[in-house]
Order: C-alpha cells, then sequence, then structure tokens
C-alpha cells in the first residue's frame, strides 16, 4: 500500500501533502490556504524513481530548519528496482535527491520510516521498518529472528557528523533490532513508554512474528521486552 505525509515545507504555517503510490507518480501539493492545494511534484523535484512506492515520512533530517521528504519502496524482488530516496528541502520549494550520500538508499521491502533520536545526541536518527514475503509455509525455529535478512528485517541508522557532513551508521545489530525475514513490520511508533526518558520502540508485525517492543536502555542499545510487558498480541497488526 501507499502513504501520505503532512508537513510544512516551506515555513509558512500551512500543512502541506506528499502522497506516494505503489503503481503511479507520487504527488507534493502545496498549501495555498483556504483549503486550496497546488501540485508542485515536478517543479519541487521529488517524483522520484521506481515502480513501487509505500511509506513516506517528513522530518527535518540535516537539521537546517526545513522539512525534509523520505520515500520507502520495494526493490531488488520480481523486477522491481527502487531504492529508499531521501529529498533533501533546499529551501525555495525544490528537493535534492541525496539517499545514497547520507546512506539511506536501502533497497528491499521498506514499509515506513521513523526519525527520532535514540541517542539523545541532538540530531534524528531512522528506525526503518521492512516487512517480508508472506508464505504459508513454516519458517522453522523461532531462532532464525536473530538471523539477518538483507532485503528484509528492520534497520536502526544512527546519525552522525563526519567531515562536516551527515551520515546515517547501521547499528541494527550493535543495537539488539531483530532484522531476520520473519520480521513483518506494518506499524511503528515512538514513544517513552517507561518514562525514563529515552525513546523506545514499538514494531507491529504481520503474520508470522509476534510484535516487538524495544525499550531504550539509555546506552545506544535496545532490549526486546514485549512478552513481559504485553501478555498476548495478535500477529495480525
Amino acid at each position: 500500500g501507499a502513504g501520505v505525509a503532512a508537513g510544512d515545507i516551506n515555513n509558512d504555517g500551512l500543512t502541506d501533502l506528499y502522497f506516494t503510490s505503489s503503481q503511479k507518480a507520487n504527488k507534493l501539493y502545496i498549501n495555498k490556504g483556504n483549503l486550496r492545494f497546488e501540485d508542485i511534484t515536478d517543479g519541487a523535484g521529488v517524483a522520484g524513481k521506481g515502480d513501487w512506492t509505500t511509506g513516506v515520512t517528513m522530518a527535518d533530517v540535516n537539521g537546517d530548519g526545513f522539512l525534509d521528504i523520505y520515500v520507502c519502496q520495494v526493490g531488488n524482488y520480481k523486477g522491481l528496482q527502487g531504492r529508499n530516496q531521501l529529498f533533501i528541502n533546499q529551501g525555495d520549494l525544490t528537493f535534492k535527491e541525496e539517499a545514497h550520500d547520507y546512506g539511506l538508499d536501502f533497497q528491499g521491502f521498506s514499509t515506513q520510516a521513523a526519525f527520532f533520536d535514540y541517542d539523545m545526541d541532538g540530531d534524528l536518527d531512522m528506525y526503518l521498518l521492512n516487512h517480508s514475503v508472506h508464505t504459508f509455509r513454516s519458517y522453522g525455529g523461532a531462532a532464525l529472528r536473530f538471523g539477518h535478512d538483507a532485503r528484509a528485517g528492520d534497520r536502526l541508522y544512527r546519525n552522525d557528523e563526519v567531515e562536516g557532513r551527515r551520515i546515517f551508521r547501521d547499528m541494527t545489530r550493535r543495537a539488539g533490532i531483530y532484522s531476520s525475514q520473519i520480521g513483518y513490520g506494518l506499524g511503528v511508533n515512538i514513544c517513552d513508554i517507561n518514562n525514563d526518558g529515552f525513546p523506545d520502540i514499538y514494531i507491529s508485525n504481520d503474520f508470522h512474528e509476534n510484535d516487538y517492543l524495544y525499550i531504550n536502555n539509555g546506552n545506544g542499545a535496545f532490549s526486546e521486552r514485549l512478552t513481559e510487558m504485553i501478555a498476548h498480541t495478535s500477529r495480525s497488526s
């Protein structure tokens, strides 16, 4: 499925809209006020590439005061070759696609991205929610969740400054985040569940895996503690 992001891309106090389409062109609409919107997709340079787009997120990725746009896609699967795209706001209603430069051009089964400061260093890090290939066959034992899949399985990226530029580094394994093929993420929520001042992560999984509840340990790592805090989940989240 596709998605929508709402945010004020030109800082005029009005909420603008970016729509993704699974099989057609994405669209960016600037809010002109009084419920009037103008399609500025082509002029803004945010139509994007690829042929199966899923979720979209607006966030000030580089901390310059303007909202950027991160678009998720499906790629490297059955002829689909899309990569996730990051449109950096130039402050003049135009954008530049710079996902590769930031280390965020993931190619696989992406669903949605959540930007948040998990290490509390003042910049936005990113949790990338991915889905997988649904099968009616068994994936095997539960220990498979500790494996790693190149296209499926979630990712956690830390935002670092290197020689004056921003780069997102994959901290998934070091941070204790599951990234196997049995994860089928359809929803992600960031909040401080245990009120300790650090943001935690709740992941809704579909089909063949439990949800994940990652409690932030405050040291750059998380502990998955779903069964300690929730007695039952549906596996159809």
